[in-house]
């Protein structure tokens, strides 16, 4: 198959499950686009199609927003991101451990929510400064922010349109940070350009079989698919650290 169709396969899929989701762009782009085009240009490239696919669902989510909660995670996230670039020059912890500590705590908490229906669960914002800013420094460290607010938002029992809003919201913020220090930096070049040029139609092919199949999912099988992708990433993280 010729490069340029698995790159449009792979756009078209990861933008279908961060529509339906709120996340998980990462979880299937990167494992294919690293080792095809290497894991500084597969950072670039699927952040900003990620982005621009969070726009397009904040917008048509919006009326489903939490501002509160947003604000708090998007304000807190951006100085735990300061913090993890912080902690990755002065190397504080080890990764390998951190990770694995994360991938652990993250089977355990998508484990339990899938078996134990009961669990407590939040009724106000308060924790979410301390999500976004753990979010964060794992993102400003390791590129890894996303378990500690997917577990928010599952402890506060959004609904399935109010996880998809403000889960994309909040990465959109992140990520229009992200992007700021990748231009910064110069990492956008021309072949990355290229890539991400591929990946617009293929990520509004996947945006539109994401709505749809998005408004099809009884709400009451949502929050399994969500913990269901939360294990596949702790998963993912354990394996791979």
């Amino acid at each position: 198959m010729p490069d340029w169709m698995g790159f449009f396969f792979t756009f078209a899929l990861a933008s279908m499950i961060q529509t339906i989701s709120g996340f998980g762009m990462g979880l299937i782009g990167m494992p294919i686009l690293v080792p095809a085009i290497g894991i500084d240009p597969a950072r670039v490239t699927m952040v900003v199609i990620a982005t621009i696919t969070q726009v397009v669902n904040v917008i048509k989510r919006k009326e489903s927003l939490e501002l509160r909660s947003i604000g708090w995670l998007g304000f807190s996230g951006l100085l735990g991101i300061l913090a993890g670039f912080w902690i990755v020059d002065y190397d504080i912890f080890p990764e390998q451990r951190l990770v694995q500590s994360l991938a652990i705590l993250t089977i355990g908490y998508a484990l339990s929510a899938l078996f134990i229906p009961t669990l407590p669960h939040l009724t106000h914002n308060r924790f979410a400064p301390v999500a976004g800013f753990v979010s964060g420094i794992l993102t400003g460290a390791y590129n890894i922010g996303g378990p500690p607010v997917i577990m928010y938002a599952n402890a506060r029992r959004w609904s399935a349109e109010q996880t998809r809003a403000n889960l994309n919201a909040f990465f959109t913020i992140k990520n229009v940070f992200v992007l700021v220090s990748h231009f910064i930096v110069g990492n956008f070049t021309a072949s990355i350009l290229r890539w991400i040029v591929v990946g617009l139609p293929s990520m509004g092919f996947g945006i539109i079989l994401g709505l749809l199949v998005a408004h099809r999912i009884p709400e009451k099988h949502f929050q399994r698919i969500v913990l269901v992708l939360l294990l596949i990433v702790g998963l993912q993280m354990l394996f791979s650290a």
